[in-house]
């Protein structure tokens, strides 16, 4: 299974046991990031 093909089945899983909006706010959630990555990274890699 390729990279693409895993991400939608992943998807069409969490629509069906979500429902479209649960799909829709999990997709929301996720792609939103937040915080500081360069000042997190330097706390963590120093």
């Amino acid at each position: 299974m390729t990279d693409e093909e895993f991400y939608r089945n992943a998807l069409e899983v969490l629509q069906r046991e979500l429902g479209a909006d649960g799909l829709a706010r999990f997709l929301r959630l996720s792609r939103s990031g937040g915080g500081d990555y360069t000042r997190d990274r330097e706390v963590l890699f120093s």
